[in-house]
Order: structure tokens, then sequence, then C-alpha cells
């Protein structure tokens, strides 16, 4: 048989929950985007990889040569991520973190934010490139290891857009 080739390209953005595997296959049988992919007819993959643990914006598409554009670009993609640590970061070591990543750190304020001085506050982290586990190993060696973790933002993406555990179509 001829394998036929889907002509129509796919775009999608996925809130993933953690726990999930950013693959659509797990041979250790853990829950992988393709059990939030309902109603979904098209082959599409996941542009990227999320961490196991984290959840957020995951994009997914049957757009090869698109996909390989971004992969290529991903040093220069801007992402942002919301942390919660272990502990409370001291300005210093804000400013440290900051400047290992190239990017910026700051606390979360407003409705997401968990009172007024939390003992383990959330952190926004913008950030491009691929530096998750940069990081994960700066905040460990600051003795405040990443408690959650969550990207709401890859590019002009945002997680807020979409429920966690469902997609939506771009355009």
């Amino acid at each position: 048989r001829v394998a036929k080739v889907s002509e129509a390209h796919v775009y999608l953005l996925m809130n993933k929950p953690p726990e999930v595997v950013s693959t659509l296959a797990d041979p250790e049988g853990r829950r992988t985007l393709r059990n939030f992919l309902v109603g979904v007819s098209e082959r599409v993959f996941p542009v990227g990889r999320l961490d196991y643990a984290a959840g957020g914006a995951v994009f997914l598409t049957n757009d090869g040569e698109l996909a390989s554009r971004m992969l290529k670009a991903s040093p220069s993609l801007p992402q942002t991520y919301w942390i919660k640590v272990k502990g409370r970061l001291s300005e210093t070591e804000l400013k440290s973190l900051a400047n290992t990543l190239r990017g910026k750190i700051f606390p979360l304020r407003g409705v997401h934010a968990a009172g007024k001085n939390p003992p383990n506050p959330w952190y926004e982290v913008q950030i491009s490139g691929v530096r998750r586990d940069l990081l994960r190993r700066n905040l460990l060696a600051m003795s405040h290891p990443v408690e959650k973790l969550k990207r709401m933002k890859l590019a002009s993406l945002d997680a807020h857009t979409v429920p966690e555990g469902h997609y939506r179509k771009l355009s």
C-alpha cells in the first residue's frame, strides 16, 4: 500500500498536566500526550520536550518543516516559566541566577501568588533556549530545589488560553 501524507497542516497548543510524558508513546505505560488528543485524527507530534514533572505549554504539529525550524531556533526562542521553590530567594540570589541564565527572574505577584510572604513562593522566570536543567541545578546548589514548574509561555503561545489537560487548534 502507498502511504498517504496529509496535505493539511495541523497546529495545536496543549496545556500539559504534570506527570505526563511529552511523547505519544511510553514503554513504561505512563500517561502521554496522546491520552489528551481526543478528536485529533491527524498524526501530530510534540516539538521539543517538557519535563515529566512539569506542566504547561506544548506545541504539537504534523508540519515537519516548521518543527525543524523551531528546533533549530530553540536557543533564541523565549520561554516563560513559573517555578515554586523551597524557601525564599534573596535579592542577591535572584540577581546571580538571572546573570547565570541570561534571563529574568522575579517573585510572582497577583492572583496566582500565595499571599504576601509565603514560605515557598512562586517566581516567574523568562529565558531563551533550553536552560531548564541549568535553572534546576543552580537552584539546588543554592539550597532552593524546584518543587513545581510550569511553562506558561512558549514564544507568543500562552498556556493560560487552554485549560490544563486540553488543547486548542492554532491557525
